[in-house]
């Protein structure tokens, strides 16, 4: 399986699906918090984005929330990550 690296921030409804779809999915995860730094640098630097939630697999960016949902809408986010 991939190593994947979530950015969220605390207070974040789109973040707190993100999570729930992965742990759903017996998905595993490292949470990185961008209101702490370094990680605000290095998501953008990763990702282009200031927005999260933001997912990479591997280093590899896989997209933010929108990407996500649809991955797992299409059934496709368990063996898009692995």
């Amino acid at each position: 399986m991939k190593k994947i690296k979530l950015y969220t921030v605390g207070k974040c409804n789109e973040c707190v699906h993100v999570r729930r779809m992965f742990e759903e999915l017996g998905i595993e995860y490292q949470e990185l918090d961008v209101t702490e730094d370094p990680y605000r640098k290095e998501v953008v630097e990763k990702t282009g984005c200031y927005s999260v939630p933001q997912v990479l697999a591997d280093e590899e960016y896989v997209g933010g929330y929108e990407k996500i949902v649809e991955l797992y809408k299409e059934k496709k986010l368990k063996e898009y990550l692995e």
